[in-house]
């Protein structure tokens, strides 16, 4: 059976890590472990993350917790990678949840999969108390962005030893690294099960216009884009992200009118 590693960045997460813990926690995978990666909080954090300790040793879940400065989630997520031991691996953030109980053995049960080297699935989005099931792509489409939320996706853990990510991108290393082992050939698997409840709410306009200029940046250097393109969609991003500025005013019965109520 293969290892799967669950990671989780904090930082000042105590009122949104507890129920992304408890998604872990009641995981029936029979080989898996949970390390969380603080960025040396100031509030009660570590104190309540550290209290789960008995629980996961009950339910012989490996966990591991450590708490230093960093220089940024991709410097976090980095730096775990010497801290597991298992074939795979998922960054899961503070806040997030996996969908149920079972979520990692649907994904992994019953396939050969050595022969992959990314894993990944659906997702649901989410801002309470409206939530909407979201189809990833296929990895032909890492050449236009990303297929899929990186909270959905499993990925050798051997991989990204090799080549970790680029903390050089504040917000689109994960991106980053997907493309550029698309386009060396890795082999990507995708897997008609939902992972993850992915929290939409705290995502800022400020952070979005971010990842939109690394996505055009990265876009550009491995060639998938021209140079004409990359300068035509930078004078977009402003308008897009006023166009977002201005949705994300409106009320949320508004904004989220094609979403569910939330039900689980």
């Amino acid at each position: 059976m293969l290892s799967v590693a669950i990671v989780t960045v904090t930082y000042n997460a105590i009122n949104s890590v507890r129920e992304t813990i408890e998604s872990v926690l009641i995981q029936d995978y029979a080989n898996m472990e949970y390390l969380i990666i603080d960025g040396a909080s100031t509030d009660n954090t570590i104190k309540m993350v550290e209290s789960y300790s008995n629980r996961f040793a009950e339910k012989n879940i490996r966990f591991t917790v450590n708490s230093e400065p960093d220089s940024g989630i991709y410097d976090a997520m980095n730096k775990s990678l010497y801290r597991i031991d298992s074939d795979y691996v998922l960054f899961l953030n503070a806040g997030d949840v996996l969908t149920d109980s079972n979520t990692i053995r649907k994904i992994f049960c019953n396939l050969d999969y050595p022969l992959f080297d990314v894993i990944y699935g659906d997702f649901y989005a989410y801002s309470k108390p409206y939530i909407k099931k979201k189809k990833s792509y296929s990895p032909d489409m890492l050449r236009r962005g990303m297929i899929c939320t990186h909270q959905a996706i499993f990925t050798k853990v051997s991989l990204l030893r090799e080549r970790p990510y680029d903390t050089g991108y504040k917000m689109a290393a994960d991106y980053d690294f997907y493309l550029d082992m698309y386009l060396k050939g890795k082999k990507f698997h995708y897997v008609a099960v939902p992972v993850v409840y992915f929290d939409i709410s705290g995502t800022s306009q400020k952070r979005a216009r971010i990842t939109q200029n690394e996505r055009l940046e990265i876009k550009l250097h491995y060639g998938c884009i021209s140079n004409k393109e990359y300068n035509l969609n930078r004078k977009n991003i402003k308008w897009i992200c006023l166009r977002k500025r201005i949705i994300s005013a409106l009320p949320k019965t508004i904004r989220f009118h094609s979403y569910d109520l939330i039900q689980r």
